[in-house]
């Protein structure tokens, strides 16, 4: 054209075309989109979409988000689902932590508290953007991770028909608060793993709960606080197939131990013997960290051979590793065996997995095309393995769970607890998660 600037004085470099083909000016559109407001827009965009797919808006319709009308409020209920869900998505992918962990803060300073509903994400955020990039996981192939909503996991799972589903999510990681010296985190790190069942078990009880409705019968292994989340969702019927971690990483240090004791007695390094475990998430820190506990009853258990002689120190002889990023690689190449097996073309497999069958703790296995089975020493029942890791249960925060799935906690726990909120030491019901879900994340956010 004949005009070099536009009515406001921008000229053409100043210029850009959005993806609506409008011209909009550079700046702006820069300034928006880095304040992560186009988040919010495209979140806007697909529940909209979302909602006349469902039959409840027509493409006609103009509804203005939010207001007092029926329609525009769960168009903002709709928006603030996907905008949650796509926060969380970024959070488990670590290439974009630190971008959307500034979008977050930015949607908070400007109303996001009463509109977004985004005011329990941006501290842990924030938080997971100081962890160096190979803590944070990589998004999976399916996300799931952070998906809460049912209807959405189940389309989903319906859409991918999988093999094999492997579920490792929860609202917060544990880098998240690992390595605090805030009192508040000290006390709720000493009540145990199970104060934090309202943080483990809302997305793994939404994957569940999605898988059962399907009616799939693939394999679900599950990585979040398996010993402690599986005997709950047991309750329920609920429970996924095994758990991943804890043990088998107990398994993989007796492992090494013993080719160390070979070499240390001249003997040729040749693969060890089988070695099954029974053993508890309660274990993992003195295991890994090569600590024996003043008491032998609450060691991990390891038996070696076909006939099972007793050699529990095997598990802690290893070198000694610090809590830190390197148990999230520990975890992974322990629960690679585990993934495999349980594909339907899996070789078949002795492995000491945590949590089968809705059980606490771990025990060894044997694993063959997604199909389980205990596969327990001479002279241990599975009535004594299990009762085993009921009372190591207790080490973890947890004094029993009902059938109905409430978890009461132990009098040590309850202890801790009371000293952050009394209301964190109260019995907990899967049922009834929301309210103490949202307390946990207020407590934590306020402590980082």
């Amino acid at each position: 054209g004949e005009k070099k600037k536009t009515s406001g004085g921008l000229e053409l470099k100043d210029l850009d075309k959005n993806k609506q083909g409008k011209i909009v000016s550079k700046k702006r559109c820069e300034a928006f989109r880095a304040r992560g407001l186009h988040r919010w827009a495209e979140s806007v965009r697909a529940a909209r979409v979302a909602l006349q797919d469902e039959g409840i808006l027509n493409g006609e319709q103009i509804v203005p988000i939010g207001g007092e009308s029926e329609l525009g409020q769960a168009l903002l209920k709709r928006a603030r689902d996907h905008f949650r869900s796509e926060a969380l998505a970024a959070l488990v992918d670590g290439a974009d932590g630190r971008g959307v962990a500034a979008e977050l803060d930015d949607r908070a300073a400007a109303g996001g508290r009463e509109r977004g509903g985004d005011e329990l994400l941006p501290p842990l955020q924030a938080r997971a953007a100081q962890i160096p990039p190979a803590r944070v996981p990589r998004r999976p192939v399916v996300p799931l991770a952070p998906l809460r909503r049912t209807a959405l996991v189940t389309r989903v799972l319906r859409d991918a028909n999988p093999d094999l589903i492997l579920q490792a999510a929860s609202l917060f990681g544990p880098w998240a608060v690992i390595g605090s010296d805030h009192p508040v985190i000290r006390h709720l790190s000493a009540s145990g793993i199970g104060i934090q069942l309202p943080n483990q078990l809302p997305v793994l009880t939404t994957v569940m709960r999605a898988v059962k409705d399907l009616g799939l019968t693939c394999p679900v292994a599950n990585i979040s606080a398996p010993d402690v989340t599986h005997p709950v969702l047991a309750t329920q019927g609920l429970a996924p197939t095994v758990g991943l971690g804890n043990v088998s990483m107990h398994l993989l240090r007796a492992h090494q131990a013993w080719r160390v004791r070979q070499a240390a007695t001249g003997a040729a390094i040749s693969d060890a013997p089988l070695l099954r475990l029974i053993g508890h998430h309660c274990h993992v820190y003195g295991v890994m960290q090569a600590s024996y506990p003043d008491n032998p009853d609450e060691s991990t258990r390891v038996f070696l051979g076909e006939n099972g002689e007793r050699d529990d120190l095997l598990a802690y002889e290893g070198r000694p590793f610090p809590a830190g990023s390197i148990y999230n690689v520990i975890t992974a190449i322990s629960a690679l065996p585990v993934l495999s097996a349980l594909l339907p073309d899996g070789p078949a497999t002795r492995y000491s997995t945590p949590a089968p069958f809705g059980h606490p703790g771990g025990y060894p296995l044997h694993i063959e095309a997604g199909k389980i089975a205990f596969d327990l020493p001479p002279g241990v029942s599975e009535a004594d393995a299990v009762a085993f890791n009921w009372a190591m249960g207790k080490l973890d925060g947890i004094e029993a769970i009902d059938a109905d799935g409430t978890a009461h906690f132990t009098e040590t726990a309850c202890a801790h607890a009371a000293k952050v909120d009394p209301r964190l030491a109260e019995p907990i019901n899967p049922n009834d998660l929301e309210a103490r879900t949202r307390l946990l994340l207020e407590i934590v956010n306020a402590a980082l």
